[in-house]
């Protein structure tokens, strides 16, 4: 596994500038009301004290997440508020995609995926691009077999994929276009498990020395911030994540992502859950249930509050991430402590860079 925390930190800070991007931080005249979103943001999460005005005019505010006994599990919160109301915010997230204007881009390819996942839904895949970290993929996909693999795979998958590259090899068929074909099965494999038996049963990684599943990575992620968990339980039952007496399950607006790793590039399938509540409040989950080689799992939870103020209903937004790597799971003290302070830095300085650019604009 190459897994490189700041691949999640530019992970993550992608997916703060998307909802940042709804509107332009302005400072607002006084009046707010907001006295029940702030007393319930400090319930369960690290910010007892928020100065509401610092936020409205651009203010960030992050934590790197408590050091658990969950070894690999890496957390972080932040805080911050988006200048329109929480149904956009929450609609933004769950429909946007990165904009790919070109080959040089750190994302190399993203679908919406529909359900059921057509055959055709990952087509778009480009593995002949000239990027160090995509041959690298293509390299390493070339050598999988059924006993060995540097990715995260069933021993199913490693053997078909295995078979698939002997095939291809006596056709002739270029190793890019052989990779393509196994990551394409592979890929829609998991996909369809996924909107098949939902969050709480997708396949583990079984090639490991020891088997990991996804499921219980992120159920372990959650079970270490009980506060976070019962704040967002009702949701977690809802996609099948959290054992429920409900029968139905919450669908998810899918999604398959080609990313920029740094040293092997990184194939990851993820859903994102919204959930409406009172009060015109929402509740959102981006879950990456299945990553090639950069981390096991990730999450990401919003809460979404609407404020009334003299200038129009805005979102307060707080925000968890969870990851779950390989690499985590032998950094100890000081050194995992430096990898979250690194982590939030990296996530913030996103943020701000993006803030700073809109309040050029005209």
């Amino acid at each position: 596994m190459h897994t490189r925390i700041p691949v999640f930190a530019r992970r993550c800070a992608a997916r703060e500038a998307v909802a940042l991007a709804l509107g332009v931080f302005l400072a607002l005249p006084a009046g707010l009301v907001a006295g029940d979103a702030l007393t319930q943001l400090s319930s369960f999460s690290l910010f007892s004290e928020v100065d509401l005005p610092k936020l409205l005019q651009g203010e960030v505010l992050t934590e790197r997440g408590p050091i658990t006994d969950f070894r690999r599990g890496i957390s972080g919160q932040s805080c911050y508020v988006v200048r329109c109301a929480p149904a956009e915010v929450a609609a933004y997230i769950r429909t946007a995609s990165p904009s790919i204007t070109n080959r040089t881009d750190s994302i190399y390819f993203h679908a919406k995926i529909d359900d059921p996942a057509r055959s055709d839904a990952l087509a778009g895949i480009a593995l002949d691009l000239p990027k160090s970290d995509v041959r690298r993929l293509v390299d390493r996909t070339m050598a999988v077999t059924a006993k060995s693999t540097d990715f995260c795979m069933s021993r199913t998958e490693a053997t078909r994929a295995e078979a698939q590259i002997l095939d291809g090899k006596a056709k002739g068929m270029a190793s890019d276009a052989i990779a393509k074909q196994v990551w394409t099965e592979l890929l829609l494999g998991r996909l369809r498990e996924f909107q098949e038996k939902g969050l709480g049963q997708v396949s583990p990684y079984d090639m490991e020395r020891t088997p990991v599943s996804p499921s219980d990575e992120m159920r372990r992620l959650l079970e270490e911030e009980p506060e976070i968990q019962t704040q967002f339980q009702e949701l977690l039952e809802e996609t099948g994540l959290l054992p429920s007496k409900k029968e139905t399950r919450r669908k998810g607006a899918g999604y398959a992502e080609l990313m920029d790793a740094q040293i092997v590039a990184t194939f990851d399938l993820g859903a994102v859950f919204e959930k409406p509540l009172p009060n015109g409040e929402f509740q959102v989950l981006d879950a990456q249930y299945y990553s090639s080689n950069a981390y096991y799992v990730m999450l990401t939870l919003f809460h979404l509050w609407p404020i009334q103020t003299e200038g129009g209903t805005a979102t307060l937004v707080w925000r968890g991430d969870f990851l779950s790597a390989p690499l985590l799971d032998v950094t100890r003290g000081t050194a995992r402590m430096a990898w979250g302070l690194v982590m939030m830095r990296e996530i913030k300085q996103s943020i701000q860079n993006f803030q700073a650019k809109i309040l050029k604009t005209p």
